[in-house]
């Protein structure tokens, strides 16, 4: 989980004060570094990177690893038509090397990255076929190189849960994405004034002038009535919107704020089984579920899972810990569970059995 902060394509407007309040709000959503990136116009697009607070204080003294120029808090008055900032809770790559905004090494295109992409190992190893080379070890550059090299198609190569926004400097063009299934969250207000905001929170834009809350009766009607609240651009407020899950959204910085267009980049394929036995349905899902399990405990920090003592968290349990299906790198640090007094819905003697039978502890 990172926090993500972006504000486009209004002239003349001072952005430090915005952005930094913006990142404040998200400070939750990665403690472990905070970077910001301004680009004036696209007469002068050339990004500068400043740091926060939580910005590891190396990446102020080495110009090669982060080229920061200065503190954030320091900056009162920016003028620039592009503002980004980034909280980084540090999962892949958990080096300085990979804060954000990332920029790439030619100063032509900078990303905000939340979220993890779990085949860019395979991925990077794909891209140095091509001919391409990193300075870092982490999925964020792997999703940018993507970018430079497919455009807009690098998403279908992508398998894990994020959002991201990507600047192209050179062509004065943004392009916003949100994973297949709206994992990670992605919203986006346009202010009066005339300034495209994106943040990975709602409340982040109640710092920003023009803010006005005001609800979108449609919205909350269809929430209280069904639980709905996710899958649509709406969101409950009016004027805020998302990006939809498997959706991405482009254009020009210049006219960021005058229309948003969204577009579905992936379409759930489904499977025919119509001619498979139950055997083989089962050793299909067996694979299925060990391949996904395999992908996502691939992990530099510790790991913790939380299990309910039902079907899913039992079983995604059972085989992160099962001796032969994994590396010696998948491993459990710990666990969580909500338990309750209600007998009704009590699971604690489940969650008992579960972690008994696996001699966890």
């Amino acid at each position: 989980m990172c926090g993500i902060s972006v504000l486009l394509g209004k002239p003349g407007i001072n952005v430090a004060p915005f952005i930094h309040a913006m990142t404040e709000i998200v400070r939750h959503r990665g403690p472990d570094d905070e970077g910001y990136l301004f680009s004036e116009d696209k007469f002068d697009s050339t990004p500068v990177n400043w740091g926060g607070d939580d910005t590891p204080e190396n990446l102020f003294r080495d110009s090669a690893s982060g080229g920061l120029s200065g503190h954030i808090g320091h900056r009162t008055h920016l003028i620039a038509e592009v503002a980004m900032s980034h909280r980084r809770l540090a999962i892949t790559d958990v080096s300085d090397a990979s804060h954000q905004p990332f920029v790439n090494s030619a100063g032509t295109f900078a990303i905000s990255f939340s979220g993890q992409i779990y085949n860019f190992c395979e991925l990077r190893t794909e891209l140095d076929g091509l001919g391409r080379t990193f300075r870092t070890n982490g999925d964020t550059e792997v999703v940018l190189q993507a970018y430079e090299q497919w455009g807009h198609d690098c998403l279908s190569h992508f398998r894990g849960m994020f959002t991201l926004v990507i600047i192209d400097f050179n062509r004065w063009q943004y392009f916003a994405a949100r994973d297949r299934f709206g994992i990670k969250p992605l919203h986006y207000w346009t202010s009066p004034s005339g300034f495209l905001a994106f943040g990975s929170e709602i409340k982040q834009f109640t710092c920003l002038p023009g803010w006005k809350a005001r609800a979108d009766k449609s919205s909350v009607v269809r929430f209280l009535s069904s639980g709905e609240s996710d899958g649509l651009s709406s969101t409950m407020y009016q004027d805020v919107f998302q990006i939809q899950p498997g959706h991405s959204a482009s254009g020009s910085i210049d006219t960021a704020a005058n229309h948003i267009k969204q577009d579905p980049w992936y379409v759930m394929d489904l499977l025919d089984v119509s001619g498979m036995t139950d055997t083989e349905l089962e050793l299909h899902a067996e694979h299925l579920i060990i391949t996904s399990v395999d992908l996502h405990a691939q992990q530099e920090v510790s790991q913790g899972m939380g299990i309910s003592g039902g079907l899913d968290s039992s079983l995604l349990y059972s085989m992160m810990i099962h001796p032969g299906l994994h590396g010696e790198n998948r491993r459990i640090d710990g666990t969580v569970s909500v338990l309750s007094d209600e007998p009704r819905i009590a699971e604690e003697k489940y969650v008992d059995i579960l972690l008994s039978s696996s001699k966890f502890f």
